[in-house]
């Protein structure tokens, strides 16, 4: 159930999309508290766009939550029925020709946008992408390592591993929450392949590409600095904390790294 800024008119509108859905017309009237009404046109609406509503649909105070009805007795009931499973051929929005005010619909937006950063694992936070990367090198490195497999070839094990943390940043891992508008395929693996000149079709690849450049550019860092006798802090500051951040980065869509072994 809506429960931002504007949820009375997204309520209203989900009343009359029910009504639209089960009989294929638009319904007269609905039946709402009066205390939704007063919200609708003082905070929600403004006068004009409740003016234009009322024009086209009666609002009628009663004790029922919402529920959209016709002359002829037949209607869509809102508490009981629930927003409906399916869209309607037009949208009650785009029927009443009305929105929230802008500054609901920002308020809206914000409180989306808090409600996502405070569930686990949000990738918007660019700590939790760090972390993912950080647990990714950790494990390749082992292995790179211990000579068991190596960064010029990338074993099936790496390959695999590298897949799992695409489809993390794919949105298709449950433990993860996305971001809808950038996590999901035909977004951020598009950008990727875009700025790493990947020539990958499939999602999947397209990041899984993105993360063996990341780690074989780190790996190629580590040797370098290790040569060097660089370590501890100064390793961090001059090599693995520059790799992290640019595709820290770059997996939230604000920066573009050096394509690196990219195909």
């Amino acid at each position: 159930m809506p429960n931002g800024a504007d949820k009375n008119f997204v309520r209203l509108c989900c009343a009359i999309d029910g009504f639209r859905i089960r009989y294929k017309a638009w319904p007269t009237a609905v039946r709402l508290r009066a205390g939704i009404i007063a919200d609708l046109r003082d905070h929600v609406l403004g006068v004009e766009a409740f003016a234009k509503v009322e024009a086209k649909v009666r609002l009628i105070p009663d004790e029922a939550l919402m529920i959209a009805e016709d002359v002829t007795g037949r209607a869509y009931d809102y508490e009981k029925n629930g927003p409906p499973s399916q869209e309607p051929d037009i949208r009650a929005q785009d029927w009443l020709g009305v929105e929230a005010l802008e500054s609901v619909r920002y308020d809206h937006a914000t409180e989306a946008a808090v409600h996502l950063m405070t569930q686990p694992n949000y990738l918007g936070d660019p700590n939790v992408i760090a972390r993912v990367l950080g647990e990714l090198w950790n494990s390749v490195f082992k292995r790179w390592n211990a000579g068991v497999t190596n960064p010029a070839t990338a074993g099936k094990e790496d390959t695999e591993e590298c897949e799992r943390a695409a489809r993390i940043f794919l949105g298709m891992d449950a433990n993860f929450t996305a971001i809808p508008a950038w996590n999901r395929p035909g977004i951020i693996d598009c950008h990727v392949a875009k700025v790493m000149h990947i020539r990958k079709k499939d999602p999947v690849d397209r990041i899984t590409r993105m993360l063996l450049s990341f780690l074989t550019e780190l790996w190629d860092v580590v040797a370098t600095l290790q040569k060097k006798g660089v370590s501890g802090d100064q390793f961090q500051q001059q090599g693995a904390d520059v790799v992290f951040q640019k595709y820290r980065l770059m997996l939230i869509g604000y920066v573009e790294p050096t394509p690196t072994n990219a195909t």
